[in-house]
């Protein structure tokens, strides 16, 4: 059965990836009424990113490559899945030495699954558009900020 459920998952992500992003929020959707302190909508929470900065990192990009280039363990278990599946192109780019690829995926981690099982911003997470998770993260911290805030008698 875990099985059957995995081939429709990938079938689902690889050609219909908003129906499957439709699917998940559906199954997700009732429980983050009880993530709230208050009433989900009573605070008018805006999302926002930091643009980040612009420095001269090629140093940095070297000693990565480099550093790739001696490594020798052997993932094992789920991150084994990860390396193999969501890092290929990832490993691809540094057994080629490709730079541009690299320094793309190192600034800007949202072109590629390099965040995959660490944070929301991997590649085929928004495959079908923004998560449930996404969508509501700004209204949740703020939620939360509020709670503390009220706690702390501010």
């Amino acid at each position: 059965m875990a099985r059957v459920k995995e081939i429709v998952s990938q079938t689902l992500q690889r050609y219909l990836p908003r129906v499957l992003q439709v699917l998940r929020s559906a199954m997700k959707a009732p429980t983050f009424r009880y993530r709230y302190q208050r009433r989900p909508y009573s605070l008018d929470a805006k999302g926002g990113y930091t643009p980040g900065e612009s420095c001269n990192d090629a140093r940095l990009i070297d000693r990565l490559i480099q550093s790739y280039s001696l490594r020798r363990e052997n993932p094992s278990g789920q991150w084994s899945d990860i390396f193999l599946d969501r890092h290929a192109d990832i490993s691809e780019a540094f057994a080629r030495n490709d730079r541009p690829r690299i320094e793309q995926i190192l600034r800007n981690p949202a072109s590629s699954d390099i965040f995959f099982g660490f944070d929301s911003t991997a590649k085929s997470l928004r495959l079908g558009g923004r998560r449930i998770e996404d969508r509501r993260s700004p209204g949740l911290a703020l939620d939360a900020l509020a709670a503390l805030a009220e706690a702390l008698g501010a």
